[in-house]
């Protein structure tokens, strides 16, 4: 009891006096209104399946001022299937009950308290292995995250390396062929120059003829000074040769059926096959069509390295010798795929260039010349290919003979 001689009454114990309170408002159903006391009239007219804790208390504090109203409540709540000693005692001795209640409501809240440390405890050891398993992924996605990193830097390096080498490779592939475009341009200028030096000597020629007609009858020719053939037949040949170095720039050239009238090829009787002499005699035949297997020159030019893109480019230079001077198609075979990925391409000379990548080299050559051999010249110092190659319409010769020519 407080100083105004009302029951102390919390939470704890209202949850333990509930089946009173609950006989209490049975009791206060049954009554008359005005039987009803002051102060549980509120309580009376409730309709809460629960009362709240102030209409509770003032509940209990009815039953320990009134012996009348709390007589009835005892009656009420010993009709009751379920008692407790403890609750009956409240009834017999308000006061007294309190306190035994009240004493045991806080052994139970210690009990209950213990029970929510316990919990507690446990939870925080459960987030505690959360947090440590929070911390060990999170250190493993960070070295992920790390190597990850690492890779891409890596990656970025090793691309800028490989475009680095490309842009190495083009450079030297744009040397390379302005070094071809100069050596064209030097053989147009000379080309030129013989051509114009070819004019005013047949000029010169035609005016010395009209001159030995008109003076027929000196028997001796006057003496040259110059180089120029005197002699008509000589001037003759002299302009074929000239025509022949102009021959790759022409822009018509003969045509299949001139060809078929010049005849079969053949290396001339009495000519080693290995000599540059006959090579020039195949290049006076006018062929169709020379392939070159590469490799295999350039292992003559070179036994080491002789598959370096340096060789290659060699073969390919001394090949377009061949391309300007001829009016047959030249084609250079390569073993093996090409440095860019590329199946071929044609150089700046004319030169046809074909990578055999997943065949053999021999065996595409072969091919060949067995699908179309008219007119063809195979040069290689391979004795397996030569054979292969000698059929109907084909001529192999050695790559010693296009080496010494070229």
């Amino acid at each position: 009891m407080d100083r105004d001689g009302c029951m102390n009454v919390n939470k704890h114990t209202l949850a333990v006096l509930d089946p009173i309170v609950e006989a209490a408002r049975e009791v206060l159903a049954d009554m008359e209104r005005d039987d009803i006391p002051a102060g549980l009239r509120k309580v009376a007219r409730s309709s809460a399946r629960t009362l709240p804790p102030p209409f509770a208390r003032s509940v209990v504090q009815e039953l320990a001022r009134s012996d009348s109203f709390r007589a009835a409540v005892a009656q009420q709540y010993g009709s009751g299937t379920s008692t407790t000693d403890d609750l009956i005692e409240f009834l017999d001795d308000p006061e007294g009950g309190m306190e035994r209640i009240a004493r045991r409501g806080d052994a139970s809240r210690e009990v209950a308290e213990q029970s929510d440390l316990v919990t507690a405890n446990r939870r925080i050891a459960d987030l505690d292995d959360r947090l440590a398993e929070a911390r060990r992924r999170t250190a493993a996605l960070r070295t992920r995250h790390v190597h990850e990193l690492d890779a891409a830097r890596s990656s970025v390096t090793d691309g800028q390396i490989r475009a680095k080498a490309r842009i190495e490779r083009l450079n030297t592939s744009v040397s390379e062929k302005q070094a071809e475009i100069d050596d064209l341009k030097d053989v147009i200028r000379r080309l030129s120059e013989d051509l114009a030096m070819t004019e005013g000597r047949l000029g010169a020629a035609i005016e010395r003829s009209r001159r030995r007609n008109e003076a027929a009858s000196r028997s001796a020719p006057e003496s040259r000074s110059d180089a120029t053939p005197s002699d008509p037949l000589e001037m003759a040949r002299w302009i074929d040769r000239v025509e022949k170095n102009a021959r790759p720039y022409r822009e018509n050239g003969d045509t299949d059926a001139d060809r078929e009238a010049l005849g079969k090829l053949s290396v001339e009787p009495g000519v080693a096959p290995d000599s540059g002499s006959a090579l020039v005699s195949l290049i006076e035949q006018r062929p169709r069509r020379f392939i070159l297997d590469g490799y295999n020159i350039g292992g003559e030019i070179s036994a080491e390295g002789f598959s370096t893109r340096s060789a290659r480019d060699d073969v390919i230079r001394r090949a377009g010798r061949l391309a300007r001077s001829t009016e047959a198609e030249v084609l250079v075979v390569f073993d093996g795929p090409d440095d860019e990925g590329r199946a071929g391409f044609r150089s700046s000379a004319g030169v046809l260039v074909r990578f055999s990548r997943g065949e053999e080299a021999d065996d595409v050559i072969a091919a060949l010349a067995a699908s179309d051999p008219n007119r063809t010249v195979v040069v290689t110092n391979d004795r397996d290919l030569r054979d292969r190659c000698t059929i109907d319409g084909c001529v192999p010769i050695w790559s010693t003979a296009f080496l010494e020519w070229a």
